[in-house]
Parts: structure tokens; sequence; C-alpha cells
């Protein structure tokens, strides 16, 4: 498996991880992002999962800039502020 890391120092995009689901849901059901997105509705965890699915639990190669969808964070503690 092969997950590259993007950084700048500051912002890190990585792969997403079963971790990031309860991140992923609360941004995908917050009003302002369903004001300005084409989340599906409803959005929950299971949605989450299989839209988002961590490639350690699922085998795939995932390399962050190549369409997938990948974890913005803050490089110091790597918790979920957004997706790109």
């Amino acid at each position: 498996m092969t997950v590259t890391e993007l950084t700048d120092g500051v912002v890190l995009l990585r792969a997403h991880t079963e971790g990031d689901v309860p991140a992923i849901v609360e941004q995908c059901t917050d009003p302002e992002s369903l004001r300005w997105t084409t989340v599906p509705r409803p959005y929950d965890t299971g949605a989450a999962a299989s839209r988002n699915p961590a490639p350690a639990t699922t085998g795939r190669t995932t390399t962050c800039g190549t369409g997938c969808c990948c974890a913005t964070t803050d490089r110091t503690d790597t918790l979920v502020r957004g997706q790109s």
C-alpha cells in the first residue's frame, strides 16, 4: 500500500483513517456545508465510511492529489480540519 502525505510544514494532506469518520460526519451535516455543497442527504457514519474508506481497512493504494479524498489537517495534531 502506498499512502502519500503532502505538507508545506503547516498544513498536511493525508489519507483518511477510521478515526476521521466523526469529523467527516460533522462537516457533512453542518448547515453551511450543506448550503454550498452537494453532500448526500442524510449523511451518517455509514455514508462517511463508505465514501472515504481508510486504506488500511480496504487494501487500497491511495495517493493524495490523484483524485482521492484526503483529510486536510494541522501538521501538529492531525485533527481533520477539512477535506480535499
